[in-house]
């Protein structure tokens, strides 16, 4: 996501309306993130704590977005975006500790055969010899069988999309409303969402 969210900070004024697919890549990396961190703090918080954790995210993002885009103009929040998430980047990437299974595993396996010097400890994707080209195709058909195949995926799908749909235009049209018609800064608008 970092490289793609520098297109956003590097844009000249002109081109800002032109076509890039870098923002659409953008936003395919992070689309996953609106719901994957939800899901955790769900698992991972109380159920009396659960909505104090989600407080701070929402009230600060529209408040420092503001008041920073004010003061600095709106590049510098592209900027405290990448500065941001590569600093997170970081930390995740030297302080969590590796959770896919089959990874594990084949690094255990890997481990053992060099410890036993036996070539039997194996694991599944050892086993596995399908070509890249075929996994790759079942892993992109699969998600669109369940999509398409599944009515009741695809209607909670399209419930989904309209809710989100909804949600941003209520962001197009905060701004709209309290920065054009009443007048107020990008700060002050920033308080009404």
């Amino acid at each position: 996501m970092v490289p793609w969210q520098t297109s956003g900070d590097l844009k000249s004024e002109v081109s800002l309306w032109l076509p890039s697919p870098l923002p659409l890549l953008s936003d395919l990396q992070v689309s996953p993130d609106i719901t994957l961190p939800a899901c955790r703090l769900v698992v991972i918080c109380r159920l009396a704590s659960r909505s104090l954790t989600f407080l701070p995210f929402t009230i600060v993002g529209p408040l420092a977005g503001g008041f920073l885009s004010d003061a600095a103009g709106w590049r510098w929040l592209y900027w405290l975006h990448l500065i941001l998430s590569g600093i997170v980047w970081l930390v995740v990437t030297f302080t969590v500790p590796e959770t896919y299974a089959p990874t594990i595993l084949a690094k255990r396996a890997k481990i053992l055969r060099k410890e036993t010097g036996e070539s039997d400890w194996v694991t599944e994707t050892d086993l596995d010899m399908r070509p890249l080209g075929e996994r790759m195709r079942i892993f992109l058909v699969m998600p669109l069988k369940l999509l398409f195949g599944e009515l009741i995926v695809l209607l909670i799908s399209l419930y989904m999309s309209v809710l989100y749909g909804l949600l941003y235009m209520f962001f197009i049209a905060f701004p709209i409303v309290f920065e054009e018609g009443k007048g107020f800064s990008a700060g002050l608008a920033g308080l009404t969402l």
